[in-house]
């Protein structure tokens, strides 16, 4: 992690000091798109530059997350018909974050001076920034938490840490300043490693949580959808499991899926073809020129895949005993659904979402049975 990153998100952090986390890497955004003058961007262009410019990665979907909090903030707009963000430079241009975060890589390199003197005066240890970097980097990932509550930990461990040293020398003779920038110093260290995942994955709070998928979703971790960000969706379950969490989906929510992708047949080099008339998973075969052949070998290859390429549980559960539900039951949960759907559009023709309905009903009564959760 190069100091610069950790640099830019405490500058991030604290000129949000009133909102949250999401409003402080906006900004870091919005400061990317100033530098990079987009006309245009998309999800994957800010995720890659991004990663260059600040040396860290935000992933697809969060970085989506983040994204609209600059639309919503006025930095960006979405226009679907080209599938990009377009910036709003009047707005973005008066954002000042490049110079907070200039101001505060200036107090760095004086802090990197200032303990450098201090090696090279009372231990003739003489070291280039990288190392004295390295030196301050080790301590406050260690302890840098600690200290913020009990400033005794530095003398404990100055024999250890010679950054501990360095402080308890500042403490001595008055030099506050360094004492607060090693506060916000350590908060900027933090926040840079929220995207990052450098702690153990021991200590996630999501380890062992079973996490179960749906068929949008599981047909995006596939490609078959008309945007095709299958590699996202892949690191996206892959970022899941490495935080410990154990991805699953129903066996019923797979036969979904397969019974969408066998009622895509008939649609094949059929002159009658109406794309208005079909799923997306149907747009795909036809557009993509897939044969009937192939569709009935992906099918067949479905639950293969997803345990063999993703890791992925299908989970068979049974279906519980009248007398065990203690939750809303499979009906209840498939009438509130569809009060959901006629309250958000009176027009919906809920006959021709029966079955998907079914299946969601099915899937959230399962969840909370599991979980035992009204």
């Amino acid at each position: 992690m190069s100091s610069f990153s950790t640099i830019a998100c405490y500058a991030a952090l604290s000129s949000c000091s009133r909102e949250n986390i999401l409003h402080a890497y906006a900004r870091m955004i919005v400061a990317l798109i100033q530098s990079m003058r987009y006309k245009t961007c998309d999800i994957y262009t800010l995720c890659k530059d991004f990663e260059n410019y600040y040396g860290f990665s935000v992933p697809y979907h969060p970085m989506q997350i983040i994204v609209s909090t600059c639309i919503n903030s006025g930095f960006l707009t979405y226009n679907s018909s080209i599938h990009q963000f377009i910036p709003d430079y009047t707005h973005i241009d008066q954002e000042d974050f490049m110079d907070i975060v200039k101001k505060t890589e200036q107090k760095h390199r004086e802090i990197l001076s200032r303990f450098k003197d201090f090696l090279q005066q009372m231990y003739k240890i003489y070291c280039s920034d990288e190392d004295v970097d390295d030196k301050i980097l080790a301590f406050i990932e260690r302890y840098g938490i600690k200290t913020k509550v009990d400033r005794r930990i530095l003398r404990d461990v100055k024999d250890d840490y010679l950054f501990a040293a360095f402080l308890v020398h500042c403490e001595e003779t008055g030099q506050s300043d360094i004492l607060d920038y090693l506060n916000d110093y350590t908060v900027g260290l933090a926040l840079s490693e929220v995207f990052a995942c450098c702690e153990s994955p021991q200590s996630y709070t999501a380890k062992n949580a079973c996490v179960y998928l749906d068929t949008s979703l599981l047909f995006r971790l596939f490609g078959i959808d008309s945007s095709n960000r299958s590699d996202s969706y892949v690191s996206f379950i892959r970022n899941m499991q490495k935080l410990g969490m154990h991805v699953k989906v129903y066996d019923h929510t797979v036969n979904e899926m397969v019974g969408i992708i066998e009622s895509s047949k008939p649609w094949i080099n059929n002159p009658c073809y109406d794309a208005t008339l079909s799923s997306e998973a149907t747009y795909y075969f036809v557009s993509n020129q897939w044969n009937v052949d192939e569709i009935d070998e992906f099918s067949c290859n479905v639950r293969t895949r997803l345990k063999e390429n993703f890791n992925i549980e299908i989970d068979n559960m049974p279906y519980p005993k009248v007398e065990d539900i203690n939750t809303p039951t499979e009906e209840k949960i498939k009438a509130m659904i569809v009060s959901e759907y006629k309250e958000s559009n009176p027009d919906i023709q809920i006959d021709d979402m029966d079955h998907s309905i079914n299946q969601d009903a099915k899937s959230i009564f399962f969840t909370q049975y599991k979980n035992n959760s009204v």
